[in-house]
């Protein structure tokens, strides 16, 4: 399983890399794309055009199951003060991406160039598809 943020989502909409979309598309038809509720909702509040929100509601309800409990949450707190004594700051959906990353043993898709320095300070694994 891979894990994707809402950056991957986004670039996918807009097609701003080239063969994000279809390999996002590839990947979630054969099971091997997840992503937590919390991106689709942030998606939602970002795109307003009717084909983008069925796009996206699409994708959410297609994507592989990943579980998103208390424990979850609890540890993107904790992962976020341990990169804050680190002088490095996540938004709280992107803690809680990086904590399933960890708890699935899954790579993380995202373009966000901040998961550069975080790598190197969490075991977070980056999924980096070769062409994209």
């Amino acid at each position: 399983m891979i894990l994707a943020d809402h950056t991957v989502f986004r670039s996918a909409i807009n097609e701003d890399r080239r063969g994000v979309r279809a390999l996002v598309n590839d990947l979630i038809s054969r099971g091997e794309l997840a992503a937590p509720g919390p991106v689709f909702a942030a998606l939602l509040m970002e795109f307003e055009a009717r084909h983008h929100l069925d796009m996206i509601r699409d994708w959410a309800t297609k994507m592989a199951f990943i579980e998103v409990n208390i424990y979850a949450w609890l540890a993107a707190g904790d992962l976020g003060a341990h990169l804050a004594d680190l002088e490095l700051a996540l938004e709280q959906v992107d803690l809680l991406m990086s904590a399933l990353s960890i708890r699935e043993k899954a790579p993380l898709w995202t373009f966000n160039r901040l998961y550069e320095q975080i790598t190197t300070r969490a075991p977070v694994t980056l999924y980096q598809p070769l062409g994209i």
